[in-house]
C-alpha cells in the first residue's frame, strides 16, 4: 500500500478482495464435501 486510500474506498476493496477468495474457498469446499 504505497498510496493511503479514502477510507471508503480501501474498505470497499477489502471487502470484495475478501469475498472473492471466500467464493473461491466455499468452491473448494464444495468440491471437498461431494468428493
Amino acid at each position: 500500500m504505497a498510496h493511503p486510500q479514502p477510507p471508503g474506498d480501501g474498505i470497499r476493496e477489502v471487502a470484495l478482495a475478501q469475498l472473492r477468495s471466500l467464493l473461491l474457498d466455499s468452491d473448494r469446499l464444495e468440491e471437498f464435501l461431494q468428493g
